[in-house]
């Protein structure tokens, strides 16, 4: 499995975007044609409580059992009403959030069970596209593109919803995979005799690297590799066949990671002491005694925080890495995705059979959810005014609560001209349709019906349409 690359990443546009710079005039030519008035539709939400700004720090929840995947605001853990409709499949792995599509990759579980579907969850219309089958490993770019790995040793990158396949293959299965700088891609692979970690760069020869026995560590987009040895460290420059570097560690090292940046190797080494090697210089620049044995340990999104988990005692000490000093020590448990810093640094993680959020600041409780021990959860920064969805400020508890209007979004586009017309469409089939204009340079031009009083009648009247849509709740203010 490989591992889950970092939570905020940055893409290239859709393609229907570029489409706007050659219709931009247009659009702002239409873009005034009904404005005149008041717009009670854009009232309602503007008088809309919601707290989530652009760049807020959210928790994705995937239940187990497939079903419902949620939204949670940080560090408070309360639960907005958006909700996304998985299908019955368990989502073995998220692979990675692309901000600037508002797309979740994930892998999800199929019959055969020894591979899985890549699936995109595409935040904007709402809906999962499977975007591959039989895939054993996969893993997002610092482009925000998606890449996957077969099991005949075939490698292929996400292009327009489809798969555009290499020309290169291998006859081995990666059993890592990390998306790497300038198109590349980062495959460790692994026999009953040999270790290897090969760059792959399409259309290039790959460049291979020998590895010996011992804890890997792989850089933020594949930048730098390291593996854990008895008497030291050996770090690589994947691009570089004759870049391998030894630096001597004493006591023993055992465990290795990379800073956000690179330019830092954090060390475990014996038991409990955690160091701190320039990874230029290959010297030890800090030490830090921890309080126990550290069993595992990563660094949070920005660099600041760095966690280490004791199985012996159950807890997770949080090291402010610029203090080099532990600031808090917090009962819990360890898995892939939890405990995870969030960019507002906020501490999500389990302890027991409930999720536990430590705000950012002190570290203290502010927040706690039930948590499945099966479901998968993903820590990031999301800007709610893009992807059309529910983000209303209000949790889902009391829906039935007077004051609330319910309209169901068909449409968000850039493009006015493109908008109006398809609310006239709406309108000629008898619908009570508001183009909602947006209330900042960053926001969209959004298709409404409504407002209705339930949810079910919005429901009941969008479905006549036989078009994709759904649900936004707004609290209204009452005089």
């Amino acid at each position: 499995m490989s591992p889950l690359p970092p939570s905020a990443q940055c893409s290239s546009l859709p393609r229907v975007r570029h489409y706007c710079v050659i219709l931009l005039l247009a659009a702002g030519l239409c873009a005034c044609d009904d404005d005149s008035g008041p717009n009670p539709v854009q009232q309602a939400f503007s008088a809309a409580n919601n707290s989530m700004v652009a760049g807020a720090a959210v928790a994705f929840r995937f239940p187990e059992s497939g079903g419902l995947a949620r939204l949670y605001r940080l560090p408070n853990l309360e639960e907005v009403t958006w909700r996304f409709e998985l299908g019955r499949r368990h989502a073995v792995q998220l692979v990675g959030f692309v901000g600037d599509d508002d797309l979740i990759y994930a892998l999800v579980e199929r019959e055969d069970d020894t591979t899985n579907d890549l699936i995109a969850l595409d935040l904007v219309a709402g809906r999962t596209r499977t975007i591959d089958s039989g895939v054993t490993a996969a893993a997002i770019g610092p482009t925000g593109i998606a890449y996957v790995f077969h099991p005949d040793g075939t490698l292929g990158q996400v292009q327009h919803r489809t798969i555009d396949i290499w020309p290169d293959t291998l006859l081995q299965t990666a059993s890592g995979m990390w998306g790497a700088a300038r198109g590349r891609v980062l495959l460790l692979i692994e026999t009953e005799t040999t270790r290897e970690l090969v760059l792959l760069n399409r259309g290039h020869d790959p460049v291979r690297h020998q590895l010996p026995d011992g804890e890997l560590a792989v850089s933020q987009w594949g930048r730098l590799a390291a593996v854990v040895v008895d008497s030291g460290v050996i770090t690589i420059d994947p691009t570089d066949p004759t870049s391998t570097r030894f630096t001597a560690v004493n006591p023993s090292p055992r465990l290795a990671t990379f800073s956000t940046s690179g330019h830092q190797l954090f060390v475990v080494a014996g038991e409990q002491k955690l160091l701190s090697l320039d990874r230029f210089q290959r010297v030890v620049v800090d030490s830090l005694n921890m309080p126990g044995s550290i069993s595992a340990f990563r660094v949070g999104p920005l660099g600041r925080r760095l966690m280490a988990y004791s199985a012996d005692e159950g807890v997770v000490w949080v090291v402010d890495l610029a203090l080099m000093q532990v600031v808090a020590s917090l009962p819990g448990s360890w898995e892939d995705d939890l405990p995870s810093i969030a960019p507002d640094g906020t501490v999500l993680m389990r302890r027991g059979g409930t999720l536990v959020a430590h705000a950012g600041d002190d570290l203290s409780e502010a927040g706690v959810s039930s948590a499945g021990s099966g479901d998968l959860w993903m820590v990031t920064q999301w800007d709610p005014r893009r992807p059309a969805l529910e983000l209303a400020r209000d949790s889902i508890q009391g829906t039935g609560e007077s004051g609330r209007s319910f309209f169901a979004q068909f449409s968000s586009s850039r493009n006015a001209a493109w908008a109006q017309a398809l609310a006239e469409e709406l309108s000629l089939a008898g619908m009570p349709t508001t183009v909602i204009p947006p209330d900042s340079t960053d926001d969209l031009y959004r298709v409404v019906i409504g407002p209705y009083t339930t949810r079910e009648e919005a429901e009941s009247s969008a479905r006549r349409l036989g078009r994709p849509f759904f649900i936004r709740e707004i609290q209204r203010s009452i005089p």
